[in-house]
């Protein structure tokens, strides 16, 4: 009999360690994948976002984008200075583009093994852009290149135009763009089928091979070509918040280069 009550109190005891330690590690894990549940709003910073300054003069400019939702793409016209969200879609409602959809991927490294693709209606493109954003991902109408310079200042200090430079464009993806990650640490992850410009999406490797995630910035400057002809230099000045929320991305440029 007191072996049993023995037994009994000691599992109780593990019972309850185990709460308090998984609640711990709970804890420790909050927010180091950004996780669509979390709101993404943060009032440390000024609450204006898109090209929040320009000079004619210099045609230096700064912009600041709130990027923490996984759900949609924001889109850029450089010559309007304007931008739009839109959604990515998740359901297909028409007839089939043959590509478009979201791929479930199991990530190992930098393996990927196809698990489900959901099939969905096209992205929507924005009437007018040059430049499309999905957390550090990137979309641009035409073509971009990255410099071996650090800063927009040593950049102007050189006086290349880049003109006969070899700007690469989209590529189709199907493990680029996150769109779900609720099966992160399971390393089973949704990404967008969808042309994607990995030149300029290597301005920040995120590494999700062990978590928590490893951010590393390139630290370089990338000159992106339009349809239109005109270029834009821009650099990848912060990717959070004031207060440590990544997605958040302050994007330092020149336009038109």
């Amino acid at each position: 009999m007191r072996e049993n009550i023995l037994h009994k109190c000691a599992a109780l005891l593990a019972i309850c360690l185990y709460a308090v330690i998984f609640s711990s590690c709970e804890g420790m894990f909050d927010g180091i994948y950004d996780s669509p549940q979390d709101s993404g709003d943060d009032t440390s910073q000024e609450t204006k976002y898109g090209f929040v300054s320009y000079d004619s003069l210099s045609h230096k400019g700064v912009l600041y984008l709130d990027m923490t939702n996984y759900k949609r793409w924001t889109y850029l016209s450089f010559k309007d200075m304007t931008l739009q969200n839109i959604a990515i879609p998740e359901t297909l409602t028409g007839n089939w583009d043959g590509h478009s959809g979201i791929s479930y991927q199991y990530v190992n490294g930098k393996e990927y093994t196809l698990d489900t693709m959901i099939k969905t209606d096209a992205q929507t493109d924005a009437l007018y852009w040059d430049l499309a954003l999905h957390r550090f991902d990137a979309r641009v109408k035409g073509g971009a290149y990255m410099t071996d310079y650090n800063s927009l200042d040593e950049l102007l200090s050189s006086g290349k135009d880049f003109d006969n430079a070899e700007f690469v464009s989209d590529e189709y993806t199907d493990n680029q763009v996150m769109t779900d990650i609720s099966s992160m640490f399971s390393f089973r992850i949704g990404y967008q089928n969808i042309n994607c410009n990995k030149v300029l999406s290597s301005w920040l490797d995120m590494d999700i091979s062990t978590p928590p995630p490893i951010f590393t910035p390139s630290g370089k400057v990338y000159i992106l070509r339009f349809d239109d002809g005109n270029k834009a230099a821009l650099h990848l000045d912060s990717y959070v918040s004031d207060s440590g929320v990544k997605g958040y991305l302050t994007i330092s440029f020149i336009y038109p280069y």
